[in-house]
């Protein structure tokens, strides 16, 4: 999972920061409130290395968050978090920037 890591930072960064305490909670690490204080950079370097894309995005609740994946000015895909990391996984290109689209409010009726 270190073929993106500015894609898991920035996926770390916009996740619901329990959901990142619990994850390293669940990683079983010792040291778990040291971890989650020294930030996303510590987060990430314990857990990245302990979880499959699917799982850690799953758990932090953002697999279905929408984003687009580009290389430079180029758009290279747009869908669904988990698809775009999967396809980061299969093709690594340290060019490559994600953008988290907000999700749209709920349009009253």
């Amino acid at each position: 999972m270190s073929s993106m890591p500015s894609l898991w930072k920035k996926v770390l960064e916009a996740a619901d920061e329990n959901l990142v305490r619990e994850l390293v909670h669940s990683l079983k690490a010792e040291e778990a409130e040291a971890i989650c204080g020294r930030g996303i950079a510590a987060v990430a370097a314990y857990a990245l290395p302990r979880a499959e894309p699917p799982d850690l995005l799953a758990f932090l609740e953002m697999d279905a968050r929408p984003a687009v994946l580009w290389r430079g000015e180029e758009r290279v895909m747009e869908g669904e978090l988990l698809e775009i990391a999967l396809h980061v996984e299969e093709h690594p290109d340290p060019g490559y920037r994600l953008e988290l689209v907000r999700e749209a409010e709920p349009v009253a009726r």
